[in-house]
């Protein structure tokens, strides 16, 4: 069993599609064999000493243990994400770049998470994104790189200003966060993280943490076996 500190979502699902490949046509090889150079990677090595248990783990979270959860499932229609996607895009200034389906669809999460949390205006909120890093290394590595090539990236302000302002400006926010994630970025953050290694928690963010995961991209629905 390989969990996502030794593979990320795009590894995971190059696996199971190569898999599918295999089974379903009974051939030895694959169509996009995996990228497996390590040399080409930032070459971090460092000590860091683990828990010996899962539970260890969860009373080594500084942020205490972790609060009951409550699942809930909701289903948005394409129309309604046209519609979000129109609305976020309708009054930024000419030239800007375009909002993506992904960003308008996120910030109004963000924004009623907030609200249903009942958060203060002074309250800090953080919006964490997941983001692929194959493109954004220098030099960059192939779609096929199998590993974890993945950096949370946060957005960040205040619940008020996220709540009094239009839709795009959360969207905006998450938009420029992205697009600031660039090669330095990403090594600033490993020689920042080998500088003073830790073992992270998803609390770090804090309370007021929305987290999107998982990505449309990864087509888990054409894998066909």
């Amino acid at each position: 069993l390989l969990t996502m500190p030794f593979w990320d979502g795009n590894s995971t699902w190059h696996f199971m599609t190569s898999w599918a490949e295999l089974t379903r046509t009974g051939s030895t090889t694959i169509s996009v064999p995996p990228f497996l150079d390590r040399t080409k990677a930032r070459p971090t090595r460092f000590r860091v000493d683990l828990p010996s248990s899962p539970k260890a783990h969860e009373l080594a979270d500084p942020n205490g243990p972790p609060k009951p959860l409550v699942a809930k499932v909701f289903s948005f229609s394409h129309p309604a994400l046209t519609r979000l996607k129109s609305e976020a895009n309708a009054n930024l200034p000419p030239g800007s770049k375009p909002l993506s389906t992904f960003q308008s669809l996120g910030a109004h999460v963000w924004r009623s998470v907030c609200r249903a949390r009942g958060l203060k205006l002074e309250d800090i909120t953080v919006f964490a994104i997941f983001i692929d890093c194959r493109t954004r290394v220098d030099p960059p590595m192939p779609n096929s790189y199998f590993g974890n090539l993945i950096q949370a990236i946060f957005t960040v302000t205040a619940t008020g200003l996220l709540l009094a302002s239009p839709p795009e400006f959360g969207a905006c926010l998450m938009q420029g966060v992205i697009d600031a994630h660039d090669a330095g970025a990403i090594n600033g953050r490993l020689e920042a993280y080998e500088g003073k290694p830790k073992m992270l928690h998803y609390t770090d963010a804090g309370i007021n943490c929305v987290a999107a995961g998982s990505s449309p991209r990864f087509r888990v629905y054409d894998v066909d076996f």
